[in-house]
């Protein structure tokens, strides 16, 4: 296994792991969106906050410690595989529901 595909699988475990009311790929795609509306306008010390509250606003956790987290995770996978555009967020989740997918089809295979 090659240092990226674990990375990947890494990555792909941990947003797996995470609480929240919807699908992940719901959650990301929203930030995506978010962010891009308010990247141009607004100081970047402040953008973990605003995506957090939009996350909060949404009902997508129990709590604001939970959407801060998922800002911050959001904002990490942005830089770490350079999602800088709208069509690269798109290309990360359907990696991740491609992995997941398969997560599953060899998990019933041991049924």
């Amino acid at each position: 296994m090659d240092k990226k595909h674990k990375t990947d699988v890494l990555t792909f475990e941990k947003l797996n792991l995470i609480p929240a009311y919807v699908d992940i790929e719901v959650i990301l795609e929203d930030l995506m969106y978010m962010d891009e509306h308010i990247k141009t306008t607004v100081p970047a010390e402040e953008r973990l906050r605003i995506l957090a509250s939009g996350v909060y606003r949404r009902r997508f956790f129990d709590c604001g410690e939970e959407c801060m987290e998922m800002a911050r995770i959001f904002l990490r996978l942005k830089a770490l595989y350079r999602l800088d555009s709208v069509g690269k967020m798109y290309s990360f989740i359907n990696t991740y529901k491609l992995y997941i997918l398969e997560k599953q089809h060899v998990g019933e295979q041991h049924l």
